[in-house]
């Protein structure tokens, strides 16, 4: 594990680890499980029996060779009598009683639901699925915001809460890139500051040009998607520019790289000021957004599970604990669910 992904493990495992001790939890289901990190160290380290859910065969594959070369090594231990499984599986509410009944002994009734740095939409199905099983607990830390789908519904609501659903909360494409952006971590990580400032200059460069050349596709206003482009940008300018085209399937020879220098060299010390001052100020802004998701999620499990104080019947608790440091793990808040 890197040392980010250890931080995390060792935290978050913990944490699940002292509520099962305390509820007398005996099984976990962890969504999205990758790998396998968090699960393997529920299992070996917390002796918690363990079923990891994937939607990739691939991860699921890279996680069993794993855990059959970990119970090889940990063979020798006195005792060892571990249970952890991985399937590849699309997990559904009509599905899970199934998997339940199947993976998990009958001495174990209560059970867990997990997920680490769940991608996208697969947080908010994570907490949809924990409020409609027999899950006592719920841990979930969600990641990528950016690939979250925003869908109005029949009453024009696009949050998961009534509560932000009252104030037509909505995010929409650009707030939900800013929600990934850390800016605790500039102190730290300096040069990579610095780099990610000079990649938009050259992106937006790329931009000015194409359209002063013709060559936009689309509506000047609108940035093309080109993907990665990182390791290109350490080729300097004109390649950068050169494979962008390429990618999008325009004419390459139309500007020269000498002229793409060029222009790379006119506008250096004055627009790369001004995008770094443009793109601090709305890094700035994300916390702002992603503390908006979190509440909204943390919201909705708080009216289902915990209500208005008015029914009697809902005694549970939610929770968003900062867990991680927040420098090594931007994505450090780990909603913490209890039905009673």
């Amino acid at each position: 594990m890197s040392p980010k992904k250890l931080h995390e493990v060792e935290i978050l495992s913990g944490l699940i680890a002292s509520h099962a001790k305390d509820h007398a939890i005996g099984s976990v289901i962890d969504l999205g499980a990758g790998q396998g990190y968090l699960s393997r160290v529920l299992a070996f380290q917390h002796h918690l029996c363990v079923l990891g859910v994937d939607s990739d065969t691939i991860q699921t594959c890279g996680a069993q060779t794993t855990q059959k070369r970990t119970e090889k090594f940990l063979a020798t231990t006195p005792g060892s009598n571990f249970q952890l499984q991985h399937i590849t599986h699309h997990i559904t509410a009509a599905t899970l009683p199934t998997l339940l009944k199947e993976h998990f002994p009958k001495k174990s009734r209560l059970w867990t639901l997990c997920g680490l740095h769940a991608c996208g939409d697969l947080t908010s199905n994570m907490i949809k699925l924990y409020l409609e099983s027999s899950a006592t607990c719920l841990f979930s830390v969600g990641c990528c915001y950016h690939w979250i789908t925003e869908r109005f519904d029949k009453d024009g609501n696009i949050a998961i809460s009534d509560a932000f659903n009252r104030h037509k909360a909505h995010l929409g494409e650009h707030a939900k890139m800013i929600a990934c952006q850390s800016p605790e971590r500039w102190l730290k990580y300096q040069k990579e500051t610095q780099d990610a400032i000079h990649g938009h200059y050259f992106r937006a460069l790329l931009h000015k040009m194409m359209v002063e050349k013709g060559l936009y596709p689309g509506p000047p206003a609108v940035a093309p998607v080109l993907g990665r482009m990182g390791k290109h940008r350490l080729k300097g300018f004109p390649h950068y520019l050169t494979t962008a085209i390429h990618r999008l399937r325009l004419p390459t020879d139309v500007i020269p790289p000498e002229e793409a220098q060029a222009a790379y060299e006119e506008f250096l010390e004055q627009d790369l000021y001004r995008i770094g001052i443009l793109w601090a100020l709305r890094t700035m802004l994300g916390p702002l957004f992603e503390g908006m998701i979190l509440l909204d999620r943390a919201t909705y499990l708080h009216e289902n599970i915990v209500g208005d104080g008015k029914d009697d019947q809902k005694k549970g608790s939610v929770q968003l604990v900062a867990g991680f440091d927040v420098v090594e793990s931007p994505r450090n808040m780990i909603l913490v669910a209890l039905k009673d």
